[in-house]
């Protein structure tokens, strides 16, 4: 059944067959939402963990010019590549099947990451060198506990804290890189 928009509501298809990433836990929403709060006018996007490519596609669907989506599940490569083009965005989103430190240095605008905890403190520098001087981070996939550990080892990498939203127990922290 199809959903019928009302004003000016960005609708995302999202088939998600095995991977994560439907658009309705919290912590998608809770980067769809912090994404909105961010410039994204012609910039480019990594995101890391993409799952079913959902928080590219809207990344690009905001306004990004290019959106690189990548995943170590090899279901999120078939299925985030099957809903880019559900979503006619071929031309601006490849979905990839990598870690983050496979990938070159070219520094992006803003870096999204909405993985669980122990994986983003593992790869922290990592999303650091891809992002650009003045550029974001946005992190997700954490408990509201996970706060301050996250936000040590951040900090400790030179990033600003910009902004913490919060949704049930779950929590998304905006970092720009100065």
């Amino acid at each position: 059944n199809q959903y019928q928009k009302t004003g000016d509501e960005l609708v995302i298809q999202i088939d998600p067959k095995m991977s994560f990433g439907t658009g309705s836990h919290e912590t998608t929403r809770l980067i769809l939402g912090q994404l909105e709060t961010v410039d994204l006018k012609g910039k480019r996007v990594l995101d890391v963990g993409t799952g079913t490519g959902i928080l590219a596609i809207a990344a690009v669907l905001m306004g990004a010019e290019k959106a690189l989506g990548i995943d170590n599940d090899e279901w999120c490569l078939l299925n985030g590549t099957e809903n880019v083009q559900l979503n006619g965005v071929t031309d601006k989103v490849e979905i990839r099947l990598a870690e983050v430190g496979d990938i070159e240095h070219t520094p992006c605008d803003v870096v999204i990451a909405n993985i669980q905890r122990n994986v983003l403190l593992e790869i922290a520098e990592d999303l650091v060198l891809r992002t650009i001087k003045g550029g974001h981070i946005i992190l997700s996939g954490l408990l509201h506990t996970d706060e301050e550990v996250i936000e040590s080892a951040y900090t400790a990498l030179g990033l600003k804290r910009l902004s913490l939203a919060r949704l049930n127990e779950w929590i998304c922290i905006v970092y720009s890189k100065p």
